[in-house]
């Protein structure tokens, strides 16, 4: 097996998000072989590249080196239609986003309609369902994710962000928007700006709309 950087960066982005289970999953790896694929790039690299000893998949300081990873994460909170969930992972697999992140209740699963909606973008973007979406935002932080969540009354501009590092961009569902321990668990909360919203009646942009000009926006400003 000879992997190049790409492929083992790729791995790496789920595994750090998820686990190693769900990266080997995502690249329709079976268990059998994931093992070997772990040992395998550790071989081709020299050294070792996991510590195995955390829940959550942490890099020794030579895989940091090595395979240094710039997350960019869309969160997607409690989005219940499938077209609007398909639309995202298209934007998303266009913006070179790591993965999409989805809570596994009270959210649209990837399903026929959304694989139809997404173009193929269903299969190419890593989209992760997880039991808890707050505490996974908590981990993400402590890998270094800075986690920016959309909401209308919000007083900062999403323009007057730096998008370049480690970020999840955070939107909610079409009815309620963020929830409550989501909103709680964001570094930060902007808005879109609207000129023309107030004159129009327009309140906020479909959930859809505004994930891609949020993760188009981090993709402007790593050049």
């Amino acid at each position: 097996m000879n992997l190049s950087t790409r492929q083992m960066r790729a791995f790496l982005q789920v595994a750090r998000i998820g686990n190693f289970t769900r990266a080997a999953e995502q690249a329709h790896i079976t268990q059998a072989g994931l093992s070997i694929l772990i040992r395998e790039m550790e071989k081709q690299l020299g050294c070792r590249l996991f510590d195995r000893t955390t829940r959550m998949v942490s890099l020794t300081p030579a895989g940091r080196r090595l395979l240094p990873v710039v997350e960019r994460l869309l969160i997607l909170d409690g989005v219940q239609d499938p077209h609007n969930l398909g639309a995202c992972l298209r934007s998303a697999a266009a913006a070179g986003a790591t993965a999409v992140i989805i809570p596994k209740d009270k959210s649209v699963q990837v399903n026929a309609t959304v694989r139809k909606t997404s173009a193929g973008a269903a299969d190419s973007v890593a989209v992760i369902p997880v039991t808890n979406l707050a505490r996974t935002m908590r981990d993400l932080q402590k890998l270094g994710v800075w986690l920016y969540g959309l909401a209308g009354e919000a007083e900062s501009s999403l323009y007057a962000l730096d998008l370049k590092g480690n970020v999840g961009l955070v939107l909610g569902g079409e009815a309620d928007g963020l929830r409550r321990l989501t909103r709680e668990n964001c570094d930060q909360l902007v808005r879109i700006p609207m000129p023309g919203g107030d004159n129009a009646g327009v309140e906020s942009l479909n959930v859809s709309v505004a994930a891609g000009v949020t993760l188009f926006e981090a993709v402007r400003q790593r050049g």
